[in-house]
């Protein structure tokens, strides 16, 4: 049975974060982590900046959860889109 803490922690993730998995090809992943140590990142972080830049989306919106998130409607506009096809 896990501790008090690991279930907090594990039902605390499961409620805030979606994990997202990614494959690089071999020795690559070494790489990166360099990158992200000289950096003073981890991987996670580092992952976080680069597809925060990629999107234009701030560490600030980044960081709010969906309900408070502004996507411009992104999400709505591409279930409508789906739809009118």
């Amino acid at each position: 049975m896990p501790k008090k803490q690991t279930r907090w922690s594990r039902e605390w993730n499961e409620k805030n974060l979606d994990r997202l998995y990614i494959t690089v090809p071999k020795g690559k992943k070494k790489l990166i982590e360099e990158y992200a140590a000289e950096h003073k990142e981890k991987i996670n972080e580092f992952m976080n900046h680069l597809i925060r830049d990629a999107l234009g989306i701030s560490e600030e919106e980044w960081k709010k959860k969906p309900a408070e998130d502004v996507n411009n409607g992104t999400e709505s506009r591409r279930k409508t889109d789906i739809r009118n096809e």
